[in-house]
């Protein structure tokens, strides 16, 4: 699997991925174990013997959320510019156009706010947890 964003050097990965940052990346990237495994030149058996360990494996977990925040971030950063091209095929003399943008828009519109709106509830979520986790320990301790 070849990937566009780079992520971190081998050189700047934690500790735990230092045996083989190759094959951490890789894995993370969607590779499979034999993919990752000739990538960091090392056996099939080296890269599931690691995987055993449960810290490998959130390290790839954590390497695998950088590389969706960098794609996200690029994301969002062209999202005014589609944003805008749909916006101009509003006015296409194609109504078959028009009414594909039309619809887009609608779409992406209600998908956007659905999205919001379950972020909002799920930080809502996570703050009555913290807050009552928070009380729990205070009144134990």
């Amino acid at each position: 699997m070849t990937s566009t964003t780079t992520v971190a050097e081998p050189s700047s990965l934690p500790a735990i991925a230092k045996g083989e940052p190759a094959a951490a990346l890789a894995l993370a990237e969607g590779a499979s174990v034999a993919e990752a495994a000739r990538k960091a030149g090392v056996s099939d058996r080296t890269i599931r013997r690691r995987l055993d360990d449960p810290e490998y494996r959130m390290e790839i977990s954590r390497l695998r959320g950088k590389i969706l925040d960098a794609a996200v971030g690029k994301l969002v950063a062209a999202t005014g510019d589609a944003v805008n091209s749909l916006r101009e095929l509003l006015s296409a003399v194609s109504e078959h156009v028009r009414l594909g943008a039309a619809k887009a828009i609608l779409e992406m519109g209600l998908s956007l706010q659905e999205a919001l709106t379950t972020h909002a509830r799920i930080t809502t979520l996570e703050e009555e947890f913290s807050v009552r986790r928070r009380r729990r320990i205070t009144e134990v301790g």
